[in-house]
């Protein structure tokens, strides 16, 4: 008899158990950190490409993110603006919120450069709302760049993506030696803007 009582209980406490395991627990905070390039190819000498750093997270940020300085040899790289970017977007059922900065690299060299692997410490509030420093690390990105058409074979060039030359002459009547002299002169310059 009690082996009769005790198969039940065992399946319906079995049962319970597989319950338990089957629903859904709190999904915990997490963050991530992606690097990418814009524009990704076709990249000349001298044109400015943006590298943009997405921070995302499903917990709120406590302190904005801190970004070390960039140096890629054979580049200029700097931030133009220490003011990120918020954004938030849906993933699955999650929220996500997030922070972006970018970074503008100025290749001063035709090949082929690597933006190194970034550490970005980002303070997040953890699961009871108190103050949690993470470090996210970027993968490293590769670029491949090259001199524009028709200045391959040049020592150095200078790129911009407009310019516009005006052309005027700025002139100035003078006497000569004496104004009581009948001789006037038109002395003129070429100033280029």
């Amino acid at each position: 008899m009690r082996l009769l009582l005790a198969i039940p209980m065992l399946l319906l406490t079995g049962q319970s158990a597989m319950a338990q395991i089957q629903e859904p627990s709190p999904q915990r905070n997490y963050a991530e950190i992606r690097a990418y390039l814009e524009p990704k190819e076709g990249i000349f000498v001298g044109q400015l490409v943006r590298l943009w750093l997405d921070v995302r997270s499903t917990a709120r940020f406590l302190r904005a993110p801190r970004y070390p300085d960039l140096n890629i040899d054979g580049a200029i790289a700097m931030m133009p603006e220490q003011l990120g970017v918020n954004f938030s977007e849906g993933q699955g059922e999650d929220t996500l919120i997030g922070q972006r900065q970018r970074y503008v690299i100025i290749p001063q060299r035709s090949g082929e450069f690597t933006v190194p692997a970034l550490t970005i410490a980002v303070t997040l509030a953890d699961d009871n709302e108190q103050p949690k420093t993470i470090e996210l690390r970027t993968n490293p990105v590769s670029m491949s760049v090259t001199m524009p058409p028709g200045a391959e074979d040049l020592a150095s060039i200078v790129t911009v993506q407009k310019i516009a030359v005006d052309q005027k002459y700025d002139c100035l009547l003078y006497t000569s030696p004496s104004p009581r002299d009948r001789t006037h002169h038109l002395g003129c310059r070429l100033l280029l803007e």
